[in-house]
């Protein structure tokens, strides 16, 4: 098995090479179910295909990351160095 995925590499990367019939042992059922693997492969899309097609299931995540974030970023800008004096946390750390 590692014999002919190294040959279907190297038809792969080496496309003047192809003529080379590197096929070992193709009746064997695992080499067949590795070829069907491979031709059932899709290639990667370009960025845009690839967001638009995921954006239906992604949107819910993206749009909740944005809301914690805006939440975080505007209590965190909202403490003063009076607050840090204050606190329990800042104090217990200094030490």
């Amino acid at each position: 098995m590692c014999q002919q995925l190294l040959a279907q590499l190297f038809i792969r990367t080496w496309k003047p090479y192809k003529v080379l019939d590197l096929q070992i042992g193709s009746a064997n059922p695992e080499n067949e179910a590795a070829e069907a693997n491979a031709k059932r492969m899709r290639k990667f899309d370009p960025w845009p295909v690839f967001f638009k097609r995921e954006w239906n299931r992604n949107w819910p995540f993206l749009v909740g990351f944005a809301i914690t974030g805006a939440v975080i970023t505007k209590f965190s800008l909202g403490l003063t160095e009076e607050d840090a004096k204050n606190s329990k946390f800042v104090k217990a750390h200094k030490r």
